[in-house]
C-alpha cells in the first residue's frame, strides 16, 4: 500500500500538480504582498501632495480677537471695618481712648466672609486688648504700629485656633486719639 501512495506522489501528473499548486500559492501571496506596498505607496504619496499643496498656500491671516477685560483680583486686598469706633477706658483713672480698627485681608472671599462672619467677637478681643494699654503706652511715637501688631497676633491666633486659617494681614488704625 505505501508502494501505491509513493507511485502516485511521483507520478508526473502529481509532481505538476504540486508544482502549479506551489505556484499559484507564491503568485497569490506575490499579488497580495504587491497591493499591501501599493498601497502603502499610494497613501504615502497622497499625504505627500497635501502637504506639498498646503506648503504653496499662504498662511492665513491673523485675525482680531477681543481683549479681555481683566477680571477682579480675587486675592486682591479687601478691607473690613470693625463697626463703628471703639471708646476704651484705660487702666489710669479719666483716661479713653478712641479707635476705629479697619482689617486687611488678601485671602479672597473665603478670607472676607470669616472676618465679616466674626466681626463682634474680633471686636470684642480688640476693646480687651485696648483697654490694657497704659497712657504712656497710647502716646509712643510707634504706638498706632504697636497697637495694630499686637491686635493682628492676637485676632490672627484665635482665628487660626478656630478655623485653621489667619486671614488678617494689616490692621489699620483710622481713628486714634488719646485722652
Amino acid at each position: 500500500m505505501l508502494g501505491k501512495i509513493l507511485a502516485a506522489l511521483t507520478s508526473p501528473f502529481a509532481i505538476a500538480l504540486g508544482c502549479f499548486l506551489a505556484i499559484s500559492a507564491g503568485g497569490g501571496a506575490g499579488y497580495l504582498i504587491y497591493q499591501s506596498v501599493t498601497k502603502a505607496q499610494q497613501i504615502k504619496m497622497q499625504a505627500e501632495k497635501e502637504a506639498a499643496e498646503a506648503a504653496l498656500k499662504p498662511p492665513p491671516l491673523p485675525q482680531k480677537v477681543p481683549a479681555e477685560p481683566p477680571g477682579e483680583d480675587p486675592f486682591a486686598a479687601r478691607y473690613i471695618e470693625l463697626g463703628e469706633e471703639m471708646m476704651v477706658n484705660l487702666p489710669q483713672k479719666g483716661r479713653v481712648m478712641l479707635v476705629q480698627v479697619s482689617l486687611q485681608t488678601r485671602r479672597g472671599q473665603k478670607g472676607e466672609d470669616l472676618l465679616k462672619e466674626q466681626k463682634m467677637p474680633l471686636r470684642a478681643l480688640a476693646l480687651h486688648l485696648l483697654s490694657e494699654v497704659t497712657v504712656e503706652e497710647a502716646k509712643r511715637p510707634d504706638a498706632q504700629a504697636m497697637l495694630a501688631e499686637r491686635l493682628m497676633k492676637a485676632m490672627n491666633t484665635e482665628l487660626d485656633d478656630n478655623y485653621n486659617i489667619k486671614p488678617i494681614d494689616a490692621i489699620l488704625l483710622t481713628r486714634y486719639y488719646v485722652q
